[in-house]
């Protein structure tokens, strides 16, 4: 019997490549010398890894500005004239190490990040959109690759949500202007920029977006996107994934980015197909495995080509509220609850895989 292993990262303790290896060598000894690893993504945490190894890349590093104004080195991957980018790099919420502050978190430092693989030649650029801590509509990242975003007296608006409200004027004449390069925006998320599927009411908590400032940001999003439609000429805020990372997705939309799935695109780098097709079995997993995880995710991708080649699907997760979903045969979950302590629960989890996995029957 022939195994694939291919996980998503368990955000915040495990790489897609640990956890899957982790997973190997929980098998019994008989599956571990028939099992494949393939660690997959889904443009979130994890998507330049599995990237720059299915292209051959060259891990980049560059100074950038994190979300509170740091300055802090930036990881991406470069193959020839290609860059691999993830937002979480130069942006992310595991930047923000004491209190979140989605008014003033800027997304400047991703295009600084953009901004140094141009310097080297990029002609094509992929990024990864999710883990940000910005919901600044990537009014950062315009400003950092030399947009002027200016108030009613000509001066540079503040960075951050909270630098929107005095925005007056959007002018992108000074981007690009050397080379146009080709951008392509892995997303595993299509959500308009507002709304009550938007960037703020849907996921500004997780940014540290209280309920009673919700409309406020809101409000300031809304007014971004009139002027910088206004100063492309078009409507951009209903656009799939438009307002995916705090709606940097709409930024990238009006610069000419093409948003496609994250999950399919790394599905397609790693020729995931094939591995399925040639697999008995399949395990993959995430960290939290919820309704969410089916819709767009690793997961759902994966347990939907194996309902594709009848092929058996089995999740393994950190913690879950499913107790089945269409397309897996088995969910394993590692913890009841999520834990308190995740250094305590990274240091149980190999253990955990044994009890779960080594007398398993596939």
């Amino acid at each position: 019997m022939k195994v694939l292993i291919a996980p998503d990262s368990f955000k915040g303790t495990f790489s897609a490549d640990d956890i899957a290896l982790r997973i190997r060598d929980a098998l019994p000894q008989a599956l571990q010398q028939r099992a494949v690893v393939q660690p997959l993504a889904d443009g979130g945490e994890g998507t330049v890894a599995v990237l720059a190894k299915a292209f051959q890349a060259s891990i980049v590093k560059t100074k950038a500005t994190a979300p509170l104004g740091d300055i802090i080195d930036a990881d991406y991957a470069l193959a020839t004239q290609t860059a691999f980018i993830e937002t979480a790099a130069a942006s992310g919420l595991p930047l923000v190490t004491l209190t979140l502050r989605p008014d003033v978190a800027t997304t400047f430092g991703t295009g600084e990040v953009i901004k140094d693989a141009l310097k080297r030649g990029a002609t094509k650029i992929i990024i990864g959109l999710g883990g940000s801590a910005t919901i600044d509509g990537g009014a950062g990242l315009l400003q950092a690759l030399g947009a002027k975003l200016c108030d009613e007296n000509g001066t540079d608006v503040p960075r951050g949500n909270i630098g929107l409200e005095k925005l007056s004027v959007v002018d992108l004449s000074n981007v690009f202007q050397e080379r146009r390069p080709e951008i392509i925006v892995a997303s595993d998320v299509t959500n308009p920029l507002l709304g009550e599927c938007g960037a703020v009411k849907m996921f500004g908590a997780q940014k540290g977006v209280a309920p009673s400032q919700m409309e406020s940001f809101e409000k300031r999003l809304a007014h971004f996107a009139d002027k910088l439609e206004l100063a492309v000429g078009k409507s951009l805020r209903n656009k799939a994934g438009s307002g995916a990372a705090g709606g940097l997705g709409m930024a990238l939309a009006a610069l000419g980015g093409k948003v496609v799935s994250g999950a399919s695109l790394v599905n397609d780098a790693v020729r995931l197909e094939e591995k399925i097709i040639d697999a008995d079995v399949v395990i993959t997993g995430e960290g939290k495995l919820d309704e969410t995880s089916l819709n767009g995710k690793v997961v759902g991708n994966v347990a939907a080509l194996c309902v594709k080649h009848h092929k058996k699907c089995i999740v393994v997760c950190g913690v879950t509220n499913l107790n089945n979903a269409s397309g897996i045969e088995k969910i394993i979950p590692l913890f009841e609850a999520v834990p308190e302590n995740l250094e305590q629960a990274k240091a149980q989890t190999s253990t955990r895989l044994g009890e779960k996995l080594s007398t398993i029957d596939l």
